[in-house]
C-alpha cells in the first residue's frame, strides 16, 4: 500500500509541475502584454483640463476628472424589496449561513506503522464549519454526509445601474458604471414588507435577516444587505468616442478602460496600474515556483518514505531532497520565464537563462560534493 501511495505521489508530482509551468508561462505572457499596454498608454494619453467634449480628441486616449452627474438619471429601485437609492449603482448582497468543507491530505512523511493499522496514508481529513457566504455551496459533493446546505437561496444577488450618468459633457457607458464601487449601506425596507418577508433589522443595523437568534444562526438562514455608490468626483482614462468612451486597445490586443473614484491624473492612474501589475507578477511567479518545487519534491516521495524511519539517513535524504527541489524549481522557473519573455524582452530573457545555467552548475557541484 505504501508503494502505491508513493506511486501516486510521483504521478501527482508530475501533474503539479505541469500546472506550475503552465501558470508561470501564462503569467509571463500576461505581464508582458500588460506592460506593453501601459507603456503605450503612458506615451499616448491626453490629459484634459475639463470634462468637455473636444472634436480634436476624437479616438484619442484621454484622461479627465469630473463630478458624477445624476440629474438626468432615474432613481434606482430594487422592486422586490422596494429599496431605493439616488446613485449610479445599487447592490443587493444576499448571504446564506452554510456548511463549508475544508479538506487536507495527510503528508506521506507523517506515516506511522501503528496509525497505518487504523487508517491509510494520504487519507483526506475534512473539517466542516458554518459560515455566512454569498455564493451557494453545493454540499452534495462533500466527502462526508450529515452536512447539507439548501440547494437554492430565497433571494439572488443583484446589481442595479443607472442610465444617463454623465461626467461633464460625457455620458458614461455601462462598462464604466459597473466598475464603480458600492460601499455605503442603504436602508429603506418598510416594516410592512420586512414583516411579510419575515425579516428584521440585524444587530449592526446594515442588513435584514430571518435569523431568530443572531448569536446562534441556523443553516439556511439568510441576511440581505444593500449598498450604493456614493462617489462625487471620478477620474477616467479611456478613448473618447463622440460624447462617451470606449476601451483603448493596444497593438498586442489588450484593452484599457479605467474609472477611479477621486481626482487623479492620467499619470497617477497609469502608475497605480503599473504597481498592481508588478505585484500580481510576483505573486503568480512565487506561486508557480512553489508548485514546481513541490512537484519535484513529490517525485522523491518513495525515497523519502523509505528513509524516513532511519534517523540520520532520513534527515540527510530529506535535506538533500529539499535542496534539489529548491534549486531545480528555480532552474525550471527561470527557464520558463526566460522562454516566455524572449519574444518581448530578449535581454531579460538572456539574463534569466544565464542565471538558470549558473544555478544548474551549482546544483551539479553540490551533488558531486555529497557523492565524494
Amino acid at each position: 500500500m505504501k508503494k502505491n501511495n508513493s506511486g501516486g505521489g510521483i504521478i501527482g508530482g508530475f501533474i503539479i509541475i505541469i500546472i506550475g509551468i503552465s501558470l508561470l508561462w501564462w503569467n509571463e505572457g500576461r505581464t508582458a502584454r500588460q506592460t506593453a499596454l501601459l507603456k503605450e498608454a503612458k506615451a499616448n494619453y491626453v490629459q484634459l483640463d475639463s470634462p468637455k467634449v473636444d472634436a480634436n480628441n476624437e479616438k484619442k486616449l484621454v484622461a479627465l476628472n469630473g463630478k458624477l452627474d445624476l440629474s438626468n438619471s432615474a432613481e434606482l429601485v430594487d422592486s422586490e424589496f422596494e429599496v431605493r437609492a439616488s446613485s449610479a449603482k445599487l447592490v443587493r448582497d444576499v448571504e446564506m449561513y452554510q456548511w463549508v468543507e475544508d479538506c487536507v491530505r495527510e503528508d506521506d512523511a507523517d506515516y506511522d506503522e501503528e496509525k497505518e493499522k487504523e487508517k491509510t496514508t494520504n487519507e483526506i481529513e475534512c473539517t466542516y464549519n458554518k459560515e455566512w457566504r454569498s455564493d451557494l455551496i453545493d454540499s452534495s459533493s462533500f466527502s462526508k454526509s450529515g452536512y447539507s446546505n439548501p440547494i437554492t437561496k430565497p433571494y439572488e444577488n443583484l446589481n442595479f445601474y443607472a442610465d444617463n450618468v454623465k461626467v461633464g459633457d460625457y455620458n458614461l457607458p455601462r462598462e464604466l458604471i459597473e466598475k464603480l464601487s458600492a460601499k455605503e449601506p442603504v436602508r429603506g425596507l418598510s416594516n410592512e414588507l420586512a414583516e411579510k418577508k419575515q425579516l428584521k433589522i440585524g444587530s449592526t443595523g446594515d442588513y435584514y435577516t430571518n435569523t431568530k437568534d443572531e448569536a446562534n444562526p441556523q443553516i439556511g438562514d439568510v441576511r440581505v444587505r444593500f449598498y450604493k455608490n456614493n462617489a462625487t468626483d471620478v477620474s477616467i482614462l479611456a478613448v473618447q468616442a463622440g460624447d462617451t468612451f470606449r476601451a483603448y486597445t493596444s497593438k498586442k490586443g489588450n484593452s484599457l478602460m479605467v474609472i477611479r473614484e477621486g481626482n487623479y491624473t492620467g499619470a497617477q492612474i497609469i502608475q497605480s496600474l503599473v504597481k498592481s501589475n508588478n505585484v500580481f507578477k510576483w505573486i503568480w511567479r512565487l506561486l508557480g515556483f512553489i508548485l514546481v518545487m513541490s512537484g519535484i519534491a513529490s517525485l522523491f516521495s518513495l525515497l523519502t518514505s523509505l528513509t524516513s524511519r532511519i534517523p540520520v539517513l532520513g534527515n540527510i535524504v530529506g535535506g538533500a531532497v529539499g535542496l534539489v527541489s529548491f534549486v531545480l524549481g528555480l532552474v525550471i522557473s527561470f527557464v520558463v520565464c526566460a522562454i516566455a519573455w524572449f519574444r518581448f524582452r530578449p535581454i531579460i530573457s538572456i539574463c534569466l537563462l544565464v542565471g538558470a545555467a549558473i544555478l544548474f552548475v551549482i546544483l551539479k557541484f553540490v551533488i558531486k560534493k555529497k557523492e565524494s
